[in-house]
């Protein structure tokens, strides 16, 4: 799966985005990573390189346009009321532009809420 992704992202340069908008969801607290469109070349390899390897297409979401690329800030392990959250931290923060240079395959172990995400390897963006 590397060898494939790092061919399909060969001639993609590293990607530059923005970090800033909190997105809150039952089990997560994340940062979302805008313009999204911006990461398609990414989604589309790995998703290509899952078929290929696996002979399956693998399920990430529904559809493309479902795809939410974010940063996970942090996990919820209790059911607790959203509010105090979204009162302390907010809707947004200092928007932070980063760039996206690697992609690292990782296997997720274990069931829900007690993953263990073991690294396998990194693709280079653009080299």
């Amino acid at each position: 799966m590397l060898e494939l992704t790092s061919t399909s992202l060969a001639d993609t340069p590293p990607i530059e985005v923005t970090l800033g908008r909190v997105l809150y969801h039952p089990e997560a607290v994340m940062l979302g990573i805008e313009p999204t469109e911006d990461l398609a070349p990414v989604l589309l390899a790995a998703r290509s390189a899952t078929q290929q390897v696996t002979g399956q297409e693998g399920v990430t979401t529904s559809g493309p346009g479902d795809w939410v690329p974010h940063m996970t800030l942090c996990y919820s392990t209790a059911n607790q009321p959203a509010k105090p959250l979204i009162d302390a931290i907010g809707l947004t923060i200092g928007h932070c532009t980063v760039t996206i240079d690697t992609m690292t395959l990782v296997v997720q172990w274990g069931p829900e809420r007690q993953w263990a995400w073991q690294p396998m390897g990194e693709v280079h963006i653009g080299r």
